[in-house]
């Protein structure tokens, strides 16, 4: 790693990221911090962030995924309650000054995420705790509120969706300002990357005492996160950021995958575009097919999305076996992790084709490929194979996020376990990276 490198991660999740997250696990101390009081915690150690990383990955063997700076009065209490599994002694670690800076450090292997407390003045490490167990906003050594969203798909690589939820149910959501607690629009749409298998954009209209206008927004997914109880989009608004962003017409859309509109979307939020992600040189980028073994249209990988749908006008599109171009039936409705953003299911409605009745049938997104033409979807399955599916009622439908459902439908339809992809994880890891360079940027460019 550059020096450069490390001084711009340093500055960025020491002095940039006073709010941020640690790989969805918060604090209220630690979160309570502005910058300059985490400045003043950085000025007070003598170990950089970078060595910090370096003494937790040694400890654990794994690869740091996030890091942040905080007082050892915000982990304290946490770890004391605990065997010490560290190079300190319980009672030195007891008389420790609570103001004493120490790094907390988010560790990941093929099988195993560590959560590490290492000492930021002699980079000795205080505490190891397997990580494996968490849930979503809470950590072995927090129990703040937590973060929804993006960052908590980092305690979920080897497993299915912590949740998942219909495209249809997401659609007219309202869209809550966690910082005055009021709501502030509603979720008309969501742009679909559909070779990518994510959601692009989520598309708001934001209300008329807003001042925006009679307009609709296209925003970054991460920005307006579902809410744990499932009944609103929580964000914190900034007129400032939605302005710039600009808004369109209802009726005319713009080309949302032309690349200054969707890189200028993403940059007006502080969002680095997934398809620029990742610290690969462009001759390297892997595509979807080499990581997933897809063949067909369903190529794609990290860059920018070649077309794009609205989730409204993907459901209820005609599905259709391209060897014999059979109607099978209808695309009923799109099954997404809300947190992040990748389409898992088409949920398929055969309409008593080979007598398979009224019930529904979901499909891993991978064995679709929206047609060239935007007129149906694909889907290539021999028939004999197609009357065995497993399907289910439409008023009874089934636990998508279940990784026993998941693991059956996915091998039935002969989808790759995409839960299961050492490479997804590789790139999310180089992905947190990437977030903690852009919020360097940020901090070095206003510091210039």
């Amino acid at each position: 790693m550059s020096n450069k490198l490390r001084k711009t991660i340093w500055t960025a999740v020491i002095v940039a990221c006073g709010s941020w997250p640690v790989a969805g696990f918060a604090d209220d101390k630690s979160q309570s911090k502005s910058p300059g009081e985490l400045k003043a915690i950085a000025d007070r150690s003598s170990k950089s962030l970078p060595d910090l990383m370096a003494a937790a990955e040694s400890k654990t063997g794994g690869k740091t995924i996030n890091a942040m700076l905080m007082e050892w009065r915000c982990v304290q209490d946490k770890v004391l309650s605990g065997p010490v599994t560290g190079d300190v002694s319980h009672e030195d670690l007891k008389n420790a000054d609570p103001s004493s800076p120490v790094g907390h450090i988010i560790t990941a292997s093929d099988n195993k995420i560590s959560e590490v407390i290492v000492c930021a003045k002699s980079g000795k490490v205080l505490c190891v705790k397997d990580a494996n167990s968490f849930t979503p906003g809470k950590s072995a050594f927090h129990d703040g509120s937590g973060q929804k969203g993006r960052h908590a798909r980092f305690a979920r690589w080897n497993q299915a969706p912590d949740r998942t939820q219909r495209i249809t149910d997401l659609l007219k959501k309202p869209v809550h300002n966690a910082q005055t607690d009021e709501h502030i629009g509603e979720v008309k749409d969501f742009v679909v990357d559909p070779d990518g298998g994510r959601l692009m954009f989520s598309v708001v209209e934001f209300y008329d005492k807003l001042g925006h206008g009679n307009r609709w927004y296209a925003l970054p997914l991460s920005i307006a996160n579902l809410s744990p109880d499932y009944k609103t989009f929580d964000m914190e608004y900034e007129a400032r950021q939605v302005n710039h962003a600009q808004g369109f017409d209802r009726n005319t859309w713009p080309n949302v995958i032309e690349d200054k509109y969707a890189t200028g979307i993403y940059e007006s939020y502080g969002v680095r575009p997934y398809w620029k992600r990742g610290r690969r040189t462009e001759g390297s980028v892997r595509t979807v097919t080499e990581r997933e073994g897809r063949t067909g249209a369903n190529q794609r990988g990290r860059q920018l999305p070649q077309r794009w749908q609205k989730a409204s006008d993907l459901v209820g599109k005609n599905v259709i076996n391209p060897q014999d171009n059979e109607s099978l039936g209808t695309l009923h409705d799109i099954v997404v992790d809300p947190d992040t953003g990748r389409i898992i299911y088409g949920v398929l409605s055969f309409g008593g084709f080979l007598g398979m009745g009224d019930k529904l049938f979901a499909i891993p997104w991978s064995s679709l490929n929206l047609a060239s033409d935007y007129k149906a979807v694909h889907l290539t399955v021999d028939k004999d194979r197609l009357k065995t599916a497993e399907g289910f009622d439409k008023a009874n439908w089934p636990n998508m996020a279940d990784e026993r459902f998941a693991t059956k439908t996915h091998d039935f339809y002969g989808s790759p376990r995409y839960w299961e992809n050492k490479d997804d994880m590789d790139d999310d890891m180089d992905d947190a990276v990437d977030e903690a360079q852009d919020k360097a940027d940020d901090a070095n460019d206003r510091n210039d």
